[in-house]
């Protein structure tokens, strides 16, 4: 028992006590109230009444003692509840840090030379919207976890970490906006190829119709669209010739980019594995 305790218990006593005596001597000796109270019936009063204050002084005992284990259970739970929170905020760190990084690394997925769907362009173009959609949907992730936007007083292991992310996923978004101009200028090459195979039909067709031509007017309209249709052939071939120096100089800025940020998804490694044990050192004190 604490000492507080010990105190209320004897003043409870003491102050029991004294009720009583002030009681016997006013009906023995008193005039207020005249009665004869043998000494049996006074002991007996004397018996009850102490047995009452016991009674007293036990049930705040009781009380006392039932109060400070509902406390203690109360101050456990939180405890516990404080500790299950804790764990499950590291999870949610430990996520979001191996997303960005699953983010950064699956980006060799989508070299152009490697994995691209010739055949179907379509299905490139989705997979690099999608790929455009996790960027938004992780950063959002990571601000919401590290309360990035709301928290002014970042470690110094957070501020790092921030910055080389920002650069990590402008650097992903403008890689993935070159490796969509590629498709493009893949599919813009699919279609023009077939194009000039058109043109060169319809111009065969039209040399046979000029040869002939009846009048004067045929054979001058079949001679312009002979004239549109070789403008349009040249172009054609002008820009089919230059497709292959143009995807070398896309693939060979896109791998200078991809290798910058296979660089930075480094740093970014390492600034995780540096910021998670931050985290549970942090948790670890607040637990204790």
């Amino acid at each position: 028992m604490k000492k507080k305790e010990i105190i209320v218990v004897f003043a409870i006593i003491i102050v029991g006590l004294i009720i009583a005596f002030i009681l016997n001597y006013a009906l023995t000796y008193g005039r207020m109230i005249e009665t004869i109270i043998s000494k049996d019936a006074w002991l007996n009063f004397w018996g009850s009444y102490c047995g009452g204050l016991f009674a007293v002084a036990v049930g705040y005992l009781a009380i006392i003692h039932s109060n400070r284990n509902n406390e203690k259970a109360i101050n456990q739970q939180y405890v516990l509840l404080k500790h299950q929170q804790n764990e499950k905020k590291l999870d949610e760190y430990n996520l979001c840090l191996r997303n960005n990084l699953e983010l950064m690394n699956a980006v060799e997925a989508f070299r152009p030379a490697i994995s691209m769907n010739y055949d179907n362009l379509s299905v490139t173009k989705s997979e690099i919207a999608k790929k455009k959609s996790l960027i938004f949907s992780y950063d959002l992730q990571y601000r919401y976890v590290f309360e990035i936007d709301s928290n002014n007083n970042k470690t110094e292991i957070e501020s790092k970490y921030d910055k080389c992310w920002i650069e990590s996923r402008t650097l992903l978004s403008d890689i993935l906006d070159k490796q969509l101009d590629f498709v493009l200028r893949v599919g813009q090459n699919i279609a023009e190829t077939e194009m000039k195979r058109n043109n060169q039909s319809i111009l065969s067709t039209l040399y046979q119709l000029l040869s002939k031509s009846g009048n004067q007017d045929e054979y001058k309209r079949y001679q312009q669209d002979i004239a549109n249709t070789t403008f349009e052939l040249e172009r054609l071939e002008k820009s089919i010739h230059t497709y292959k120096n143009d995807v070398d100089n896309m693939n060979a800025n896109l791998k200078k980019s991809l290798d910058l940020l296979l660089f930075k998804a480094k740093e970014l490694f390492d600034l995780s594995i540096v910021l998670m044990k931050e985290k549970q050192n942090i948790y670890s004190i607040m637990k204790d």
